[in-house]
């Protein structure tokens, strides 16, 4: 029976090893993803009020000014920081979903693994019953 339990902590073990390291690269991935996605938000609040004013030279805006090119532009860059922001969020999320796929995987195995090893045991009790009802009648019926 040793050997059994010998092979659960086996499996416990290696379990919590896997678990911990992808847990831990999660977590990195995590941080990773939302700290791209800060530094994209900070960049566009730093360049969008210079990007705004490159028109004022220009004579596209300023008071009583209503150009549709400012407009447009204007549009098409925050349009494009919005798209590239929400991208960077898909795939920050997809990304997290592998991780959380992989720990599903593990915990399938692990729950396989420990139902296997106690079928195994059960078989063992159940054989070694079978050979000690097979010797009563060499031991008198005891």
């Amino acid at each position: 029976m040793g050997a059994y339990e010998a092979q659960r902590r086996s499996v416990e073990e290696d379990y919590t090893s896997k678990a911990a390291r992808n847990s831990y690269t999660r977590f990195l991935s995590q941080k990773r993803g939302e700290r791209g996605m800060s530094d994209m938000s900070q960049g566009f609040k730093k360049s969008f009020p210079s990007f705004g004013a490159s028109f004022a030279p220009r004579g596209m805006s300023g008071p009583g000014v209503n150009s549709g090119v400012m407009q447009r532009s204007m549009k098409n860059y925050v349009g494009d920081f919005n798209q590239g922001y929400a991208r960077a969020g898909q795939e920050l999320a997809q990304g997290l979903q592998g991780y959380d796929l992989d720990m599903a995987d593990l915990n399938s195995w692990k729950t396989r693994s420990l139902a296997d090893i106690e079928m195994d045991r059960q078989r063992e009790i159940s054989r070694s019953a079978q050979y000690l009802e097979a010797l009563r009648p060499l031991f008198g019926g005891l």
